[in-house]
């Protein structure tokens, strides 16, 4: 009411967040959808970024991979123009996972391996081990056992020594998967 775009925007991105993080995809779609116009409106191009990427986000864990790639193809280039490594980083990391999803290996391991220098340039250990640990799942996924091994190796030491212990059990998850399997092959 009092002509405060910003705010408004920023307060429909973060009930999204919200919506999102509580698994209600329709109504963080809807609130994504209600903040972009006040974004691009303003002129606020890292707002629109995000705003892009969460509407993403919300299309890739509804499944729906083609829009998921659309979003995020929109919002990489507006974090590349203002700047915003960690945006492109996470961009990035975002197509490897959507082509990882529908199983387009080739593509996923190029758009990680695009990532993962950005996030050791920014300094984002957390990004850096999750990429590294991706990289893992492309090979576990093309039964390149040994590689996924190595890849889950590196990425492991990162996650304790930031202390993000989700991770690292995911980590020791997956190497727990990779010997299973590849023990299965070899009998």
């Amino acid at each position: 009411q009092i002509g405060a775009g910003l705010g408004e925007a920023n307060c429909l991105l973060s009930l999204g967040g919200v919506a999102s993080g509580q698994a209600r995809y329709v109504d963080a779609d809807v609130f994504y959808q209600q903040a972009l116009p006040i974004y691009r409106q303003i002129g606020d191009r890292l707002g629109e970024a995000n705003c892009v990427q969460s509407l993403g986000d919300v299309a890739r864990m509804q499944d729906r991979y083609a829009d998921a790639e659309q979003f995020y193809q929109q919002a990489l280039p507006i974090y590349g123009k203002i700047g915003d490594r960690l945006g492109e980083a996470n961009c990035l990391m975002s197509l490897g996972d959507v082509a990882r999803l529908q199983s387009l290996h080739a593509a996923a391991e190029k758009l990680y391996r695009e990532a993962l220098p950005i996030f050791c340039e920014v300094g984002d250990h957390v990004g850096e081990a999750g990429c590294v640990r991706s990289l893992g799942d492309v090979s576990l996924q093309q039964a390149r056992y040994a590689d996924a091994g190595e890849l889950y190796e590196q990425a492991l030491p990162i996650y304790r020594r930031i202390g993000y212990r989700l991770g690292e059990a995911n980590c020791v998850a997956s190497l727990g998967d990779v010997a299973r399997i590849d023990r299965k092959s070899v009998v």
